[in-house]
């Protein structure tokens, strides 16, 4: 542990591909299609937790979803380290298909923050409905 850094904090940027075009983002507009390693990220979070006091996780970036699979890994092994923090932000695509929604209730978050600036909203039902199965909460950007 080194006493001058305070680390507390880890965010990943998951992917810069996305699912929606919001007005208030940029990165709908990039035509990426690349994603953070999941094992790599793992192996980040194990290390620092193990070093540092952190207490918080997030995933965003892009639309992390469309990785579920890394975004659910990377949560799992923050849980596991006993981080009590894990936030993911998304656009809330996955609402519209009920196999995303167990994905994203998989992800053991303890918060989600939906982004919906966009024209066609999403249904928060089914959005609370797959946070409730974990205990997370949800807030609107």
């Amino acid at each position: 542990m080194n006493r001058y850094i305070n680390l507390n904090r880890l965010e990943f940027v998951i992917t810069d591909a996305c699912s929606g075009k919001c007005k208030h983002c940029s990165i709908g507009e990039l035509p990426g299609s690349n994603c953070v390693d999941a094992n790599a990220a793992v192996t980040v979070v194990r290390r620092l937790a193990e070093r540092y006091a952190v207490d918080s996780v997030m995933t965003f970036g892009g639309e992390p979803l469309l990785f579920a699979d890394t975004v659910c890994k990377i949560h799992a092994t923050a849980s596991d380290c006993g981080i009590p923090k894990r936030q993911l932000i998304t656009n809330g695509f996955f609402t519209k298909d009920k196999h995303r929604i167990d994905e994203a209730a998989k992800a053991l978050c303890t918060s989600v923050n939906i982004s919906t600036r966009r024209e066609k909203s999403i249904c928060p039902y089914h959005v609370a409905r797959s946070l409730i199965l974990k205990g997370s909460t949800k807030s609107a950007v």
